[in-house]
C-alpha cells in the first residue's frame, strides 16, 4: 500500500481491500495482472470491480487510469464497509446441524 494525498493505492486483494477500508481509508484499488507477469490470472480485476460498484473505493482496472483516480480521492465519499459474513455463517450452522 502507499499513501497518496488523501488517500492509499493499494492491489486489488481482498485482504489488503478490506484491511483499508476497516481503517475508514479511501482507496484507490489497482489490479495486478497476468499480461505484466504479476500475477496468473486477472482475478483482481474482477474484485476490484465488485467494490467499486459498491460504492467502497475507486477501483481501476489498468495503472494507466491513476492519473484520474488521484485526481477524485480529495472528493470521493466512500460508502462505509460494514462486514456481510450472514452467508458464510449460515452456511456452518447447517453443516454443524445436519
Amino acid at each position: 500500500a502507499s499513501s497518496i494525498i488523501g488517500g492509499t493505492m493499494l492491489t486489488g486483494g481482498v485482504g489488503n481491500i478490506i484491511s483499508a477500508l476497516e481503517k475508514n481509508k479511501k482507496v484507490i484499488a489497482v489490479p495486478r495482472l497476468a499480461k505484466y507477469g504479476e500475477h496468473i490470472n486477472d482475478h483482481q480485476t474482477q474484485i476490484i470491480a465488485k467494490f467499486n460498484a459498491l460504492g467502497y473505493i475507486i477501483g481501476l482496472q489498468d495503472v494507466d487510469e491513476l492519473d484520474d483516480a488521484v485526481k477524485q480521492i480529495e472528493k470521493f465519499k466512500p460508502k462505509k464497509f460494514v462486514h456481510d459474513n450472514s452467508k458464510m455463517l449460515n452456511l456452518v450452522s447447517k453443516l454443524i446441524d445436519k
